[in-house]
């Protein structure tokens, strides 16, 4: 059968060109190589990529304990940091033993001023009784004397009941206003420090109303004693006789037209009360420092807004001292009425120098500070206290509660966080986990020690932590080996990557070679036939017509200049390529070169120029160029030659373009041939390559002519550029500089 003959053919064929000598099959040379050379690049890339691995995870493993250990240091410190801030302010609690919670007070306000992290402070006494900042304090409700109100002030009975005094005085000061002032001087002699206050007060009141000279010197004189008591000074009933007493004064200053008497009397009370308002109730200084700041403002002084700021301040504080009441007012009781610590470091050695207070402050300095914290509804509140113990030091007289700002707290912790070059952050607890994964190398998060345990504090490694990094000269030796064995990899591999591309660049290159060979033996095998031919029929004299004779020797002279126009072509691009060709300038007209190109483009053509029918157009006034008059009609021919035989059929159009523009002369060829496909369109200017619908078309060409025109246009100093023409077709343009 011959479909079997065929395959007993087929393969006698193939087992007969395996069998040959000196032929290897490419199958046989695929499996060498993989063997030789691939297969040990694999197994080498695998044990370095292990050996590589191995060493990372131990480097990581290291980096992760020195992560535990640096976020423990930065727990451990951040806690040292919080006791050292609290811990003085049990140390001024101690030395105070004894004494009026009041006395805490100065050494207080020092500590807060000092530290930045404390905001607010208050003063409890030994009921509880808020004492610091003040608060609207109320009269002592005595049990009324068994004699007249007046009788008790001649000692004529037990002492007296001064509020129940003072508020007979004034519910007879309307009717028998003589009597009532008797009764305020008999109380200023004999009454109690905070008796003679109140009779000071209503009496300054009382004189003031009369609305006459002596009245108000009078009034001026009770007043002026009130302002040589203490800012925070009260009367029997609770009010703030001294503060209102330098506010009196300065209105009846007022009305005695003694304005700067006036004036200075409300700055002066201004000034107090900014320096110590907190020794006032809040409504006390409101209203003082708003009154005062007004009538100042209507005497010309810049003061009510300053005023209204020292009003406001006191204000926020009351609100604050409310709210640590509020939140920790049970747990400062409880601290209140509990025993005294048992000291739990090593007893001081004695010493002449340490008097029994000071020793006792050098044994609360070793102790840890006592700490409350309270959540509110949109953060944690947290505040230090210390009890004021009397002696002998068995029950508290008072306890001292100071606010912490959490927030400058944390500015302070991170800052010593960042300072040991690790990336650390305070963080909630709630978002550590997001933050951190279970299994995170590169970052650690700690909760820290209470009253913070609501914080974790998360450190991560750096680009290069501290005691991590190896220096590159000091690797182990083992690291240096697994580094060569992956450097010898790669220079295989890359050997192996260089060779296949030179390899393919190379076989591209010879077919490119092999087809222009092809393509311009063809051309120049063409005319040398047509010359052969009518040369044969010419000899042989089979014509005998001398019109005949004379259209042959035409078609044979056409195709000599047609073979010497391609001959010279590759002499210029021999030249070209070798660089050897040099340029020779002089100024030309644009048209006269596009004229040029066309008038040897119809020679070669062997048509008449106007037969063409290719149109020139010249938008602008043109104007001379220094150009080589060769070589740009070269490139102008070159570039209609493909034109016209990359344009078919009878529809051909070509149009030549030449522009002025700015700073260039464009000559552009516009054709409606096959165009360029899109794929090739940047390798049409590279040396033996040519479009592929040119070599479907089986259309002849070097593949040199846009090379030399490209060659020839740079050059120049110049551009050839492509772009397709609509709807079909193509547009290239020589840009020539001016």
């Amino acid at each position: 059968m011959p479909t079997s003959v065929d395959a007993h053919g087929v393969a006698w064929e193939l087992a007969s060109r395996r069998r040959r000598p000196g032929e290897v099959p490419a199958l046989r040379i695929t499996l060498v190589f993989i063997l030789t050379l691939i297969l040990p690049s694999v197994l080498l890339t695998a044990f370095a990529y292990q050996a590589i691995e191995t060493e990372r995870r131990a480097r990581l493993a290291d980096r992760s304990r020195a992560l535990r250990g640096e976020a423990e240091w930065v727990a451990r410190d951040l806690d040292e940091l919080l006791a050292s801030r609290a811990r003085p302010l049990q140390v001024e609690a101690a030395l105070l033993g004894g004494r009026s919670p009041l006395e805490a007070v100065p050494a207080v306000q020092r500590l807060v001023a000092r530290e930045p992290i404390f905001r607010a402070f208050m003063v409890l006494d030994r009921a509880g009784r808020r004492v610091h900042p003040a608060t609207p304090a109320t009269a002592l409700e005595r049990r009324p004397a068994p004699a007249s109100v007046v009788g008790g002030l001649t000692g004529a009975c037990l002492p007296p009941d001064e509020v129940a005094l003072l508020r007979a005085i004034e519910a007879q000061a309307l009717e028998r206003r003589e009597e009532a002032l008797e009764a305020l001087a008999l109380l200023r002699r004999r009454g109690t420090p905070a008796g003679r206050a109140a009779a000071l007060f209503d009496a300054g009141r009382l004189h003031e109303g009369s609305a006459t000279l002596t009245g108000m010197l009078n009034a001026l004189e009770a007043y002026g004693e009130l302002r040589r008591l203490p800012l925070e000074a009260t009367c029997a009933r609770g009010r703030p006789v001294a503060a209102h007493g330098r506010f009196r004064h300065a209105l009846v200053c007022y009305t005695l037209k003694n304005r700067p008497a006036f004036r200075e009397g409300l700055l002066g009370l201004l000034d107090e009360l900014e320096r110590a308002g907190e020794a006032l109730p809040a409504e006390a200084v409101v209203e003082l420092a708003e009154r005062a700041g007004a009538l100042l403002q209507d005497e010309g002084e810049e003061a009510l807004a300053a005023a209204r700021a020292i009003g406001a301040r006191r204000q926020q504080l009351e609100q604050a001292c409310a709210r640590l009441e509020q939140l920790f007012g049970p747990a400062l009781l409880a601290a209140l009425g509990g025993a005294r610590p048992p000291r739990t470091g090593p007893a001081p050695e004695p010493s002449g120098v340490l008097s029994g207070g000071a020793r006792h402050a050098a044994e609360v300095a070793e102790e840890r500070p006592h700490f409350l914290k309270a959540r509110s509804a949109l953060r944690h509140e947290l505040v230090a206290h210390a009890a004021l113990w009397g002696r002998p030091a068995d029950r508290a007289l008072g306890v001292v509660a100071v606010a912490v700002d959490l927030d400058a707290l944390e500015r302070e912790l991170r800052a010593r966080v960042r300072t040991r070059g690790w990336g650390g952050e305070l963080v909630p607890v709630e978002a550590a986990a997001g933050l951190v994964g279970p299994e995170s190398e590169d970052a650690v998060a700690l909760p820290l020690r209470a009253p913070l345990e609501h914080v974790a504090v998360v450190v991560r490694a750096p680009p290069d932590p501290p005691g991590l990094v190896e220096s590159a000269l000091d690797l182990p030796r083992d690291t240096v080996y697994l580094w060569v064995i992956a450097l010898a990899v790669g220079g295989i591999a890359a050997g192996v990557l260089a060779t296949t591309r030179t390899v393919l660049r190379e076989a591209k290159a010879g077919q490119l070679k092999s087809d222009f060979v092809t393509n311009v033996t063809h051309e120049l095998k063409t005319p040398l036939t047509s010359i052969r031919m009518f040369l044969d029929t010419l000899l042989l004299g089979r014509v005998t017509d001398e019109a005949e004779t004379r259209e042959c020797l035409q078609v044979m002279a056409r195709e000599a200049e047609r073979l010497t126009r391609l001959i010279e072509q590759l002499l210029v691009f021999s030249r070209i390529e070798s660089k050897k060709w040099r340029l020779k300038l002089g100024f030309e007209h644009p048209r006269a070169l596009v004229d040029e190109a066309l008038k040897v483009l119809a020679d070669q053509l062997g048509r008449p120029k106007d037969e063409l029918g290719i149109e020139v157009v010249a938008v602008q006034d043109l104007p001379q160029i220094a150009v080589d008059r060769f070589g740009v009609v070269e490139a102008v021919l070159n570039i209609l030659h493909n034109a016209w035989k990359y344009t078919p059929g009878p529809d051909r159009r070509i149009r030549v373009v030449i522009t002025s523009r700015r700073r260039h002369v464009e000559i552009a060829v516009e054709d409606n041939g096959i165009g360029v496909p899109r794929r090739d369109r940047r390798r049409i200017f590279v040396k033996f390559e040519r479009g592929t619908n040119a070599e479907e078309k089986r259309i002849e060409g070097s593949g040199i002519g846009l090379t030399m025109a490209t060659s020839i246009v740079q050059a120049h100093g110049g551009t050839i550029t492509y772009a397709p023409n609509k709807p079909h077709g193509s547009r290239f343009s020589i840009w020539l500089r001016k």
